[in-house]
Parts: structure tokens; C-alpha cells; sequence
């Protein structure tokens, strides 16, 4: 298993466990991944530690890769392990939907958020214009559509536009992309 694999591997456990550990307030449909991590858990070095070990551990394996072989699409993916780096530092508030005003810490760590799906995305677009055959761009090609429909979606309920819960739509985010990024660099 290369670096790259096991940092999502890590960054896949750590989710898990830190589900059996959340207080009771925490309620996985409504709240975020990043709420695993609010400073109102007593838990919360779990989910940080989730977030610092994957972005350090994918910008390794991205490090490494780049070494042995420069491809410019890995750059963006570079860019975003650090940004998910960045994020694990800050904090959300708490899990409450009533005491979320952002403060500093929130928000540094929605804006490393942002930046890193920004980045992930620049990635997989990158992705399409290398690749050099049909098969390859259909299979980035869909990964984006899915990736940016569900991002859409997760930023819709975010406003409460529509009344998907946010915590599954980031769920199924982060899936896209951790399948998307094991798959690539398997």
C-alpha cells in the first residue's frame, strides 16, 4: 500500500472512530465531519488528528510522487492535502445549530475547507486535459460532475435551501473524493 492509499486509509479510520466516541448532541445526518472536531467535543483531538495525519500524510505521498514523477495535476492535489493540513489546526464551534456564529477559528478552518475543494477540483480538471485516452477523461469527467453536483447540493442545504441534511451530502463528498484519489494513485 503506497502513502497516498494510506493516508485515506487513516484519514477513513479515524471518521469511524471518531463516530463511536461523539456526544450524544452529534447527530451524523445534520452535522459536519468537521464538527468531529469542535471544540465543544471533548473528543475533538480524534477528528483534528484525522485531518492533520491525512494532509500531512498525502502531502508526503504527493511530495515523493512529484519527485519520481512531475506531473502537473498532482500539484493541485498537493495544494489540497495542505489546505486539509491547515484545516485540522482550526476548530469549528459546536455541534448546535442555534450557537454557530464563525469565530477566528471557525473561520480559518471553513476557508481551508473551501480552498481544499477548490484545489481538489482544479485536480481532477487537471486530470481531464492529461489524460490521453477517452476512457480516462470519462472517468475524471465523471468524478467532477459528481463531485461538483454534491458540493452544490451541500452548499444548498448549508443555506437551507433544500432539506437534504448536510452531514450525509459530506459524506458523500469526502466518498467521492477519497474514492477518486484511491483509485488515481492506487
Amino acid at each position: 500500500m503506497n502513502i497516498i492509499t494510506f493516508s485515506v486509509v487513516f484519514f477513513v479510520l479515524v471518521v469511524f472512530l471518531s463516530h463511536l466516541i461523539v456526544p450524544r448532541s452529534y447527530h451524523w445526518e445534520k452535522e459536519t465531519i468537521s464538527d468531529l472536531a469542535a471544540r465543544s467535543n471533548k473528543h475533538k483531538w480524534m477528528m483534528q488528528l484525522g485531518f492533520l495525519g491525512f494532509g500531512f500524510l498525502l502531502t508526503i505521498g504527493m511530495i515523493i510522487r512529484l519527485i519520481n514523477n512531475l506531473n502537473y495535476p498532482d500539484f493541485f492535489v498537493l495544494f489540497y492535502a495542505v489546505a486539509i493540513f491547515l484545516s485540522g489546526i482550526f476548530c469549528t464551534n459546536v455541534f448546535s445549530e442555534a450557537k454557530k456564529s464563525l469565530d477566528f477559528q471557525a473561520k480559518m478552518h471553513k476557508l481551508f475547507a473551501y480552498i481544499a475543494g477548490c484545489f481538489f477540483s482544479f485536480s481532477i480538471v487537471a486530470y481531464i486535459f492529461v489524460s490521453t485516452n477517452y476512457l480516462a477523461v470519462l472517468f475524471h469527467v465523471s468524478f467532477l460532475f459528481c463531485f461538483l453536483l454534491v458540493a452544490v447540493l451541500f452548499h444548498l442545504s448549508e443555506l437551507n435551501i433544500i432539506k437534504i441534511p448536510k452531514g450525509i451530502l459530506q459524506r458523500f463528498l469526502y466518498g467521492i473524493g477519497l474514492v477518486w484519489l484511491t483509485i488515481v494513485y492506487l
